[in-house]
């Protein structure tokens, strides 16, 4: 510690999105300004208090937190040193049941996704996708561009002789 700021790399800003929950935004109080994140009238909170708000859409909570590569604890003296915050951003209404709701849509699109290759027009649609993964894989021009701009190595020689027997 040093002129009574706990001393740290610089850290970039980061996000962790919870799907169907929350966003949390963990930066430096320029950082979340910069990018727009926190309204001019708000009152950073001192200490380890929060501070809440609402929009027309969101909730939205903002405190300090310690940085991920902080090494061990953070002290009480230190706490309001610490220059990196969390914002929280929930969209209002999205409690237990909503994200329930959303989970089971999002695994029954799947499912349902998953389920079409068993039809006739998903099992066609699988051959055509098949078919024109072999093609590129004989197609020995398409190969050498691959190789030119480092986007892999050619077919392995087994894939070639799939390739060549579907196309005999």
């Amino acid at each position: 510690m040093r002129g009574g700021q706990i001393m740290t790399r610089i850290r970039e800003l980061t996000v962790r999105i919870e799907l169907d929950y929350y966003t949390d935004w963990c930066g430096s109080a320029a950082q979340l300004v910069d990018e727009g994140l926190v309204p001019a009238s708000v009152i950073w909170p001192a200490g380890r208090t929060k501070v809440e708000w609402k929009d027309d859409r969101f909730e939205y909570w903002l405190r300090r937190t310690r940085p991920a590569d902080h090494p061990g604890r953070v002290l009480a003296a230190e706490w309001a040193s610490i220059d990196w915050w969390e914002l929280r951003v929930k969209r209002i209404g999205s409690d237990f049941e909503y994200q329930r709701r959303k989970s089971i849509e999002r695994r029954a699109a799947a499912l349902a996704k998953d389920s079409e290759v068993l039809t006739p027009a998903g099992r066609a649609r699988a051959e055509r996708q098949r078919d024109a993964w072999m093609r590129a894989a004989l197609d020995e021009r398409y190969q050498r561009l691959k190789e030119s701009v480092g986007l892999g190595e050619r077919p392995r020689k087994r894939a070639r002789l799939i390739a060549s027997k579907r196309s005999a």
